[in-house]
């Protein structure tokens, strides 16, 4: 989804194209390291979702969902085919093949792209009701051809989108695993519940909204949502958002958890430009954030209310039309008292407050999602 300059997204895509396998189960092939003999850097996702769209307000364009398949793997420095099947059980669902030369696609309609020496093949499939048990993905350069069978397992993320004021919201669920949005979408039905099976790895983003984005509503994200069970949420679309959200445990002698956000707030709501020092600069303050307090802020770890130790405000910097620009950010420290040591944490951060605009009170709230393992990190070859 495009975004202007001052709403520029600021932020390291920490995506996790993990195995088909549990994130927790101690196999997660070569994280972090390099790939072993068997070819576990060859990766396959297929994400079934029927074909929509949605045309955005703001902008008039129209974004198509499609259902999708992913393919990674070490790239090859010549001319090289991938080829792809998607099998259940017996029955082929699916293939292709992928031909790259010079670096992208020789022919035919799909992406191509590659980091750090990894690639990654997306191309739009048919919608298919079958989920499929296994990708087979082979990758022939000249005469060397490496070739992995890929297990498929898919789990349902399901639950309810809700307004500020608690009332069911119809809107779409975008999941991008390692990129904002894409076309991995589906809606919700007017009461507001949704439904979507989704491969098993970790995602970079969640992202709920329906087409009045930026003109009355902004979107509810989940960050580095982690895919390794069936999980019910009920998510809050309202006129801020949670952006950038991520903790860590302090080990370092205090019982708590860091959580780092930056709050936004609609594009009419934004207070005048300002100025600021840091390190001996001067900044320009892009104020499209609400000013908070401690009373402001909720944190729930596994949906239990966590105490609020203290609450900072700093600065997300960096350099759009080549100026030194600064939004305000939030970094908050939460105690982790009785929180296991081990295991999937869910942690989510409110905001609910109140901004003069025009000398009226205007009520500003969101809900922002991130999951991570203690002791655990997963990060892809990809990225």
């Amino acid at each position: 989804m495009p975004h202007t300059t001052i709403r520029s997204r600021l932020v390291v895509l920490a995506a996790a194209a993990l195995l088909a396998i549990p994130a927790v189960a101690g196999a997660q092939g070569a994280y972090p390291f390099k790939p072993n003999p068997d070819n576990q850097d060859l990766l396959a996702y297929w994400y079934p979702v029927p074909a929509d769209s949605v045309v955005m307000q703001y902008s008039g364009k129209t974004w198509e969902f499609s259902s999708m398949l992913h393919v990674y793997g070490a790239a090859p420095e010549g001319p090289f085919e991938v080829t792809v099947e998607a099998r259940r059980d017996k029955t082929l669902l699916f293939r292709r093949t992928f031909k790259i030369v010079d670096r992208k696609p020789a022919e035919g309609s799909f992406t191509y792209s590659e980091a750090n020496g990894y690639f990654r093949i997306e191309a739009k499939t048919d919608y298919r009701p079958e989920r499929p048990t296994e990708i087979a993905v082979a990758v022939q350069e000249g005469k060397t051809r490496r070739t992995r069978t890929i297990p498929c397992t898919y789990h349902t993320i399901k639950g309810t989108i809700r307004d500020i004021n608690g009332r069911p919201f119809r809107a779409f669920l975008s999941v991008g695993a390692d990129q904002f949005t894409s076309s991995v979408t589906v809606w919700s039905d007017p009461e507001g519940r949704f439904s979507i099976d989704l491969p098993e790895r970790t995602y970079n983003v969640f992202y709920v909204d329906d087409h009045t984005y930026r003109v009355s509503t902004l979107e509810m994200w989940g960050w580095h949502m982690i895919v390794d069970r069936d999980e019910t949420f009920d998510f809050v679309v309202g006129n801020g958002e949670v952006y950038n959200l991520h903790a860590w445990a302090s080990n370092g002698g205090f019982a708590t958890y860091f959580v780092y956000f930056r709050p936004m707030v609609l594009p009419s709501l934004e207070h005048p430009l300002e100025k600021t020092l840091l390190n001996g600069r001067e900044f320009r303050v892009i104020d499209v954030a609400p000013r908070l307090t401690p009373d402001d802020v909720t944190v729930r770890i596994n949906g239990a209310k966590v105490e609020l130790v203290s609450m900072q405000e700093i600065f997300e910097t960096g350099t759009p039309d080549n100026a030194l620009t600064a939004m305000p950010a939030y970094l908050v420290q939460v105690r982790r008292d009785g929180v296991p040591p081990n295991g999937k944490i869910t942690l989510s951060v409110e905001y609910d407050t109140k901004i003069t605009v025009n000398d009226r009170p205007v009520r500003v709230r969101s809900v922002g999602y991130t999951q991570f393992y203690n002791r655990f990190t997963g990060l892809s070859f990809y990225y």
